[in-house]
């Protein structure tokens, strides 16, 4: 029979460390799900690192992974593309957050601009206001609550830095 304060197996320090890692992982997810992904935008350079570096990791993983395999064990060429295709979806994952938080980290120049805006729906969990900026020569969605359907002016206080911007609020004109 179960009692409640005692544990079928002894709590081992890898079992300790793989919850721990689990529950940091968790955590950082949530982080970036609630927080960091509605401020912080990316620009050429960082979405380059993104796609050049997610690859090459993914592959240097994939060829570890292959060297440490027990050889008594037969893999097929699915089981190897599979492989591949988790190491380079979780890596990828993984630097997405890490370049999310240098982003974060290294918007330092603070900067305001005027723009016109225009009301958009869903995307990035919320609904609000569509800039085009300048710096990063894209459209950008800045989610707030009190957007007009019309449309009109804003003013977008921000953080500049040498991979993206982080926007620390918008104020309706």
């Amino acid at each position: 029979a179960w009692k409640p304060f005692e544990l079928r197996r002894p709590l081992t320090s890898t079992r300790l460390l793989v919850g721990l890692g689990v529950l940091l992982f968790v955590a950082t997810i949530g982080l970036w799900v609630f927080w960091l992904d509605r401020i912080v935008y990316f620009n050429t350079l960082s979405v380059m690192i993104c796609l050049v570096t997610s690859p090459l990791l993914a592959a240097v993983a994939f060829v570890l992974g292959v060297r440490r395999r027990n050889p008594r064990l037969k893999f097929t060429i699915m089981d190897s593309l599979e492989e591949a295709i988790s190491a380079l979806a979780v890596i990828a994952v993984a630097e997405f957050f890490v370049l999310s938080l240098l982003v974060f980290f290294s918007s330092t120049r603070p900067g305001d601009y005027i723009a016109r805006y225009e009301y958009t729906s869903g995307g990035k969990g919320c609904s609000g206001l569509q800039v085009y900026d300048r710096e990063l020569e894209k459209h950008i969605k800045i989610c707030h609550p009190d957007a007009l359907g019309a449309g009109g002016k804003v003013r977008v206080e921000k953080r500049s830095g040498p991979l993206g911007i982080t926007v620390k609020r918008a104020e309706l004109l």
